[in-house]
């Protein structure tokens, strides 16, 4: 069974998701800089818990034992996540997982009862000297302009969610947008998932008619340009079939750090 914890508990289960980027957004949760929501198996000493940001990603993380998992995450997810997300007007999430051949056999069986699939992600760290490299040979396009600033870290959905303390309606995060005959064709920026100097990426080209032009780049060298300034640590996440964001990621100085199972769940 797991229970859900008050916002004052949930430091108990920072052991459990320390020292795994792939676990930024949990901790970032956990420390209570995104809105979110944490069970566990024991709200004193808890073996398992899942960490869930609201409208976003869950992850799960512990000991693996078998005997009360699958009701207990079919329990969680079917009645706490699928509904409240409904309510938020969400129908989906993904379920974030241990890279272990046993907890992929275990959620492959637990979630079978849900509209599921498994792939893979990776999250990438950067790597500052592979970027000069590239930003000494690169110039931005001359018709381009690049503006950075602060954008709020949820979507109006979410930030009306009743279960969005309203503090987090005024958080914002930084962001680069290149812009093409005073329009944003690109953005990269964080998605609102950071800590101290840390903090994971999202890049967009909103137009799929604009993609491969570029863009894409010149809104990371801003945005990149700026952790140089700061002093900040970016990471970068992309699923195994994204070849262009791998891609992207390598130019920009990114190196693959590691890999594990993510689950999608529609509804």
């Amino acid at each position: 069974m797991m229970f859900e914890l008050a916002v004052s508990q949930f430091e108990v289960v920072r052991n459990l998701f320390r020292d795994r980027p792939q676990y930024l957004p949990a901790l970032t949760v956990i420390e209570n800089r995104y809105p979110g929501r944490v069970f566990a198996d024991d709200a004193t000493h808890p073996k398992r818990a899942v960490v869930w940001a609201l409208g976003r990603w869950a992850y799960i993380e512990g000991d693996l034992v078998r005997d009360d998992m699958n009701s207990a995450l079919q329990d969680l997810i079917g009645n706490i996540i699928v509904p409240d997300s409904c309510d938020m007007g969400i129908n989906w999430f993904e379920l974030y997982a241990p890279d272990s051949r046993d907890w992929m056999d275990l959620l492959d069986a637990s979630l079978r009862v849900f509209d599921a699939s498994r792939h893979f992600e990776t999250t990438y760290a950067w790597n500052v000297e592979r970027y000069k490299h590239f930003r000494a040979g690169y110039s931005i396009p001359h018709d381009l302009k690049l503006e950075t600033r602060n954008a709020p870290i949820l979507s109006e959905k979410i930030a009306a969610a009743p279960a969005t303390a309203s503090h987090f309606r005024s958080f914002t995060a930084i962001s680069c947008e290149a812009i093409a005959d005073g329009q944003p064709v690109s953005i990269c920026g964080s998605n609102g998932f950071s800590l101290g100097s840390r903090f994971m990426i999202d890049v967009v080209t909103p137009d799929a008619n604009l993609r491969g032009r570029g863009f894409a780049t010149a809104a990371g060298v801003g945005l990149l340009d700026y952790c140089i300034e700061e002093g900040l640590d970016p990471l970068w996440e992309t699923t195994e079939t994204n070849v262009p964001s791998q891609r992207l990621a390598a130019r920009l100085g990114f190196v693959a750090a590691e890999s594990y199972p993510v689950y999608g769940i529609t509804f």
